[in-house]
């Protein structure tokens, strides 16, 4: 299968994602992960509301969005 443009230009990547806790930013983080072959993802997450930016964090990877990587990628 032939990569399409947007995996071309991921190909052995190292991307920061900003926004990753919101509703598209899950999404796009989701994708990204999912369909690119990216060799590093930092995500920068900020504590909001008296919530630290490890519990934030947590629920971006625990968020249903995430739920068909935990398929692909079991354990991890």
């Amino acid at each position: 299968m032939e990569l399409s443009e947007i995996q071309h230009f991921y190909k052995n990547s190292t991307v920061l994602v900003t926004g990753a806790t919101g509703f598209v930013g899950k999404l796009v983080l989701e994708k990204l992960l999912r369909t690119c072959q990216v060799k590093h993802v930092y995500v920068l997450v900020r504590s909001k509301n008296e919530r630290d930016a490890e519990s934030r964090c947590a629920d971006i990877f625990d968020s249903e969005t995430m739920d068909i990587l935990k398929d692909i990628f079991p354990g991890k």
